[in-house]
């Protein structure tokens, strides 16, 4: 995408971002191996924290809605 042909300022500065944060969460992915995927960091009875399978599942549901 050729962001210098957005006009809108304040959209220019959203897809920069935006942009910019995918690419993290794509080589974070890319970096994570088949069997890390439902690990979780947090796992007590007061507390669980989401697996990278599950964190990614939201952010492809929050994406396509």
């Amino acid at each position: 995408m050729d962001i210098s042909k957005i006009t809108n300022i304040e959209a220019r500065r959203f897809i920069n971002a935006f942009s910019t944060n995918r690419t993290i969460t794509r080589e974070y992915y890319e970096l994570v191996s088949e069997e890390q995927f439902d690990f979780r960091m947090v796992d007590t009875s007061e507390r669980k924290s989401d697996t990278p399978r599950e964190s990614l599942r939201h952010q492809i549901g929050v994406q396509t809605y």
